[in-house]
């Protein structure tokens, strides 16, 4: 495809918003998917592009996301002490 590894959220940072195929298209030529899974389930690696919201909004998902993650690591971690 010919564009950095950070294309598509360079493009979202500008205020660009590409088309669902379009991004599906760009995401897969980077060996990405796009795909929809609940916020609970998205994994640690997963590129998240949030949808626009009221100032805070973002972030305050962004922690959820990250507390939720960090959820599951220390419910791991403790399973695996027994």
């Amino acid at each position: 495809m010919g564009k950095a590894p950070a294309y598509v959220g360079a493009a979202r940072s500008r205020g660009s918003d590409p088309a669902t195929a379009n991004a599906a298209a760009m995401l897969e030529a980077c060996g990405w998917r796009l795909v929809a899974v609940p916020a609970a389930d998205v994994p640690p690696s997963a590129l998240v592009i949030d949808a626009p919201a009221a100032d805070g909004d973002a972030e305050r998902r962004a922690l959820e996301r990250k507390r939720d993650r960090l959820r599951r690591e220390l419910a791991a971690t403790e399973e695996q002490l027994g």
